[in-house]
């Protein structure tokens, strides 16, 4: 019995110098991320917000201060009725839509003054985590559909030079919104700019907007820069994370949270940096790329990671789509020829209109199937050109 009694008290002194050492070693890795947040959070701060306008002089001032002002004022439902008579829905009334844009002057008014303004990239607050504030996406949607709605105003009053500047302006607006921003701002980003980019096809080709779209594509929204930002604010909230006395994971990470907070962080950061540069990769390849990140991350037995790292890699596609867009637009616009495909090869014409194979990687010969400017499922994504 005494040597039980020893034994007995000998396996609980090793278990409890097993979990001392584990809540030093947690401690540790606690600590150790907390400095390569503090150390991610200053260099997301210190990135230069400026950037050129697209069309226009550039004046001194902070962009957001006046975008701000004009989403403040865009909570309304009333916007629908623009929106819906834009789709030429049933029951749309194009009286009451312009009624709606005749009461939102001066919204568009803060919306023109924050395109010209030097510094445009949103003032995201990385020292909130998780908790920092975004706009809405439906503020910023709305936004953008009074945009493209007093254009058509613009346009049928015979005025396409006053038309074309303001969805350029939105344009500002929709590329400022996704810059130096974390993953659900730079979605909201690109379905404000698929509402602009609706009007913008429609105009006239005009070699100014043209040029203007070339300068917007070289301060198009950077995917990969905007996948390693979402590290940040994930880091600021998991590097708060506090001792815990509960012990849900499991011998899986030795009967600690913080051991698994860690780990999940750590690998996060590695695999989506990984996935960062496949932004630059051609698309056949980021894709095999990113199929190989999915099946490590479902392997890794970290819930943080499994969960979130299948949402990470969906969103490239659509930064591809809409960079797709944006470059048939200068196409239309401004004669461009030779642009790379963001799908493969180069942008495809035939005079009559311009294509991309899309996500499928197939070409379609720009017609048929399933293909349009807004393909549902694969299929090229297509322009009809206009006459110049």
């Amino acid at each position: 019995m005494i040597t039980g009694w020893v034994l007995g008290g000998l396996t609980a002194l090793a278990a409890a110098a097993f979990v001392g050492l584990q809540m030093v070693s947690s401690r540790s890795s606690m600590e150790r991320m907390a400095k390569d947040v503090a150390e991610a959070v200053a260099e997301a701060e210190a990135r230069d917000p400026r950037r050129p306008v697209i069309h226009g002089e550039a004046v001194q001032g902070r962009a957001w201060a006046d975008y701000s002002r004009a989403l403040a004022l865009v909570q309304n439902p009333a916007v629908l009725e623009v929106r819906r008579w834009l789709d030429d829905a049933p029951g749309s009334d194009r009286a009451k839509a312009v009624t709606v844009l005749a009461a939102n002057e001066k919204t568009l008014d803060f919306l023109r003054a924050g395109a010209r303004k030097a510094e445009g990239a949103y003032p995201t607050q990385w020292d909130k985590g998780v908790d920092t504030r975004l706009p809405s996406l439906l503020a910023t949607r709305n936004l953008a559909t009074l945009a493209v709605g007093q254009a058509r105003v613009l346009m049928e009053a015979g005025k396409p030079r006053e038309a074309a500047d303001l969805l350029l302006d939105a344009a500002q607006f929709g590329a400022d919104l996704g810059r130096n921003t974390v993953l659900i701002g730079e979605l909201s980003a690109l379905a404000a700019l698929g509402d602009v980019f609706e009007g913008l096809k429609k105009l006239p080709p005009d070699p100014d907007v043209g040029r203007a779209l070339k300068v917007l594509e070289a301060s198009f929204p950077d995917h990969g820069q905007t996948l390693r930002n979402e590290m940040v604010p994930i880091g600021v909230t998991f590097s708060q994370f506090g001792p815990r006395d509960r012990t849900v994971f499991g011998w899986r990470f030795f009967l600690s949270e913080e051991q698994m907070v860690f780990e999940g962080w750590t690998t996060l950061r590695r695999l989506v940096g990984r996935t960062a540069a496949t932004t630059t990769m051609p698309w056949t390849e980021a894709r095999r790329v990113n199929a190989d990140i999915e099946i490590e991350a479902r392997g890794s037995g970290n819930t943080i990671v499994g969960t979130a790292i299948p949402g990470l890699l969906r969103s490239h596609q659509s930064s591809r789509q809409t960079l797709a867009r944006l470059r048939m637009l200068r196409v239309l616009h401004g004669g461009a020829t030779g642009l790379e495909d963001p799908f493969g090869g180069k942008l495809l014409s035939d005079g009559v209109k311009v294509w991309s194979v899309g996500a499928d990687g197939v070409d379609g010969g720009g017609s048929g199937g399933s293909g349009g400017w807004k393909p549902a499922e694969g299929g090229d994504i297509v322009l009809e050109l206009q006459t110049r």
